[in-house]
């Protein structure tokens, strides 16, 4: 999208959510500028080399399905040159700019206001653009007027490309933000792939039984000790674990990318069961498998009404107490199916498109494990591998502190430093502990441990003397 603006220091009223930070190139404060917003999930570069230097233009790679498209959107006025020499500069200078585009790039795109009316013939530039765009087989989209000025109409707002079988639904509409244009829109022909199916790893409580879970632990944690505390952590967690693992057995199951939030065990076996009749009836369509199939699929849209109704209704019934629950049920309902919701990261990795996730995690992970090699150049000495196998935390910290004492950084802190009374940390109480655990918030995320906040605080009196103790 691109839109001709004022020109304006700040960005923030122009952000919109789910498309990146907007691109601007504002030449002067009386002819406006261009902005131009794109879509987050699209990869984009802007190519600054490829932008005209007289005229305001953003230049952009745009990365679609794997597909390369250089879009370029410009806005051509003269600023009181004289029309001819200006009209003549802006197709040498875009000229000159395709030339280098068209070596790179197979897909051209070139949008935004020319000022010279395609549909008259006898306008001033209408020779130099039809010259133009023969040179680089371009077409233009709009075929519709889109300026309307007292009792003139002309079309001088258009969108080129060289792939115009591409594009569909290519029109001007008038929105009643701008003093005489329409906005011109067109749509990509690019199919919008369904999000990936989802793994996810729960802890399956069919079978669990809260009474003989809390004794068991209790059981196990009457000879718990505390002599290190780091081990002694370890060592509760891992009971802890042990012990769920048993009650609680960790599971799998796979959900569509765009699972929704009422989907229930009823509905989705009526719809497995849609699709199976489905698959008969279109291989033997007669009228008993059309009306079975038929059949079906009417309880499906009733059952899945019903759920609708029944979610929404949950939500609205403690609407007061927070509203981001009914903002996460009407969300995917104002959504493209799904493909707005999209989390998904693509990585260009030397020159190659990065969108498997496996292959992604390792590049961010030998980034940043090697972050202070590629910042400085250098491997990091490690001071823990260069002390006797075993040494102690104080004695890893205590070699720390007297290798880096006069690090510059160091050194900054201590002349900054404000000097304050030394102080000790207060011992905590079981009671302190107990209250703490019992004011888990049990909707919140498993953390890396797998255990559930909720078991947390279903436990907390069983756990809170070995965690004060600790």
């Amino acid at each position: 999208m691109y839109i001709i603006i004022n020109n304006l220091k700040s960005n923030a009223q122009f952000f919109l959510e789910d498309y990146y930070e907007p691109t601007r190139n504002d030449k002067s404060c009386h002819s406006g500028g261009l902005i131009e917003y794109i879509r987050k999930g699209i990869i984009r570069k802007r190519l600054d080399l490829f932008e005209l230097k007289s005229f305001e233009t953003i230049a952009s790679e745009l990365t679609i399905n794997k597909n390369k498209y250089f879009l370029l959107t410009f806005y051509r006025t003269e600023r009181g040159e004289n029309k001819l020499q200006n009209i003549s500069k802006f197709f040498q200078e875009l000229s000159s700019v395709l030339n280098k585009a068209t070596n790179k790039y197979d897909n051209l795109i070139l949008m935004g206001d020319i000022n010279i009316d395609f549909h008259n013939k006898k306008s001033v530039g209408y020779k130099e653009l039809k010259e133009f765009m023969d040179v680089f087989s371009l077409s233009n989209l709009i075929k519709d007027n889109t300026c309307f000025f007292k009792d003139h109409e002309s079309s001088i707002d258009v969108i080129l490309t060289n792939k115009p079988r591409r594009f569909f639904h290519s029109k001007a509409f008038e929105l009643g933000v701008s003093d005489c244009h329409k906005m011109i829109v067109t749509h990509l022909r690019a199919h919008i792939a369904r999000l990936n199916t989802k793994n996810i790893i729960y802890r399956s409580m069919k079978n669990f039984n809260e009474e003989i879970f809390l004794k068991e632990l209790s059981e196990q944690l009457e000879s718990f000790t505390c002599f290190e505390t780091n081990m002694a952590y370890e060592n509760l967690v891992d009971i802890l674990e042990k012990i769920l693992d048993k009650h609680a057995p960790m599971k799998k199951k796979k959900v569509r990318g765009n699972q929704n939030r009422f989907m229930n065990k009823h509905l989705s076996k009526a719809i497995m069961k849609r699709s199976a009749l489905k698959s008969k009836y279109l291989k033997n369509k007669n009228a008993i498998n059309r009306n079975n199939f038929k059949k079906q699929r009417n309880i499906c849209v009733k059952l899945r009404n019903e759920a609708i109704k029944t979610d929404f209704q949950n939500v609205t019934t403690n609407l007061n107490r927070s509203s981001k629950p009914f903002y996460d049920l009407v969300k995917p309902y104002m959504t493209n199916k799904g493909a707005l919701c999209s989390s998904d990261i693509n990585l260009m990795e030397n020159g190659k498109i990065v969108s498997d996730e496996r292959h992604l995690t390792e590049i961010f992970n030998e980034y940043y494990i090697n972050i202070i090699k590629h910042s400085s150049g250098k491997n990091p000495v490690s001071i823990a591998e260069t002390l006797e196998s075993g040494s102690s935390y104080d004695k890893i910290i205590d070699e720390i502190l007297a290798k880096y004492k006069d690090h510059p950084s160091i050194t900054c802190i201590k002349i900054n430093q404000i000097h304050t009374e030394s102080f000790i940390f207060k011992l905590v109480n079981q009671n302190e502990v107990l209250k703490i655990l019992k004011s888990v918030d049990p909707k919140k995320s498993v953390g890396i441990d797998s255990i559930p906040p909720k078991i947390i605080k279903m436990a907390a009196n069983v756990l809170a003397k070995p965690l004060t103790d600790i």
